[in-house]
């Protein structure tokens, strides 16, 4: 699963009729950087249950849920936390329970406008509104801050229009 350019992922689903050896999941927590002292742990083995989850400061790192399908319906709410790279301190316990929606309200991650750099129109939006000066120094401002329309310049166009479209912030 890409997402962006400097924060990436990788997502792995598999399916088997019964639960897997001990040995592969085990393969599979090393390769995900979720075993020991550094990952939260959830098992339940009669159930072939097992999540785990890496914070990295306070934000989600890593996560891997196995077991039957409703026992892994929380990657969804999970990916997105992933993603933005917000704060998971505020889940705490939510982040190991096989829940369908997130305990609390996640923000809405928004339109992606810079695939390079993950930046989202909000933080664009957020940015616009702090900066001052003509288009061109806006542009260069969001440039600057945010990475973004600096790698392959797809996102220029929107960059420019979403400039275009906020009022300088002024002094």
């Amino acid at each position: 699963m890409p997402f962006g350019r400097e924060r990436t992922g990788l997502l792995l689903r598999a399916a088997a009729r019964g639960a897997p050896p001990a040995e592969l999941l085990a393969g599979i927590d090393a390769h995900f950087g979720v075993r020991g002292a550094a990952a939260l742990h959830y098992a339940d083995p009669g159930r072939g249950v097992r999540r785990a989850v890496r914070l990295a400061g306070e934000s989600l790192d890593a996560a891997l849920l196995s077991g039957p399908a409703d026992s892994v319906v929380a990657q969804g709410w999970l990916r997105e936390l992933l993603e933005s790279a917000a704060s998971a301190r505020p889940y705490g316990k939510w982040l190991l329970l096989p829940s369908s929606r997130p305990p609390r309200n996640m923000p809405a991650p928004g339109h992606q406008v810079c695939t390079c750099f993950n930046v989202r129109e909000h933080q664009i939006e957020a940015e616009l509104s702090q900066t001052e000066g003509d288009a061109d120094t806006r542009l260069g401002a969001l440039q600057e801050r945010l990475k973004c329309g600096t790698n392959c310049g797809s996102c220029l166009p929107e960059l420019r229009r979403l400039v275009r479209g906020h009022a300088p912030a002024t002094a």
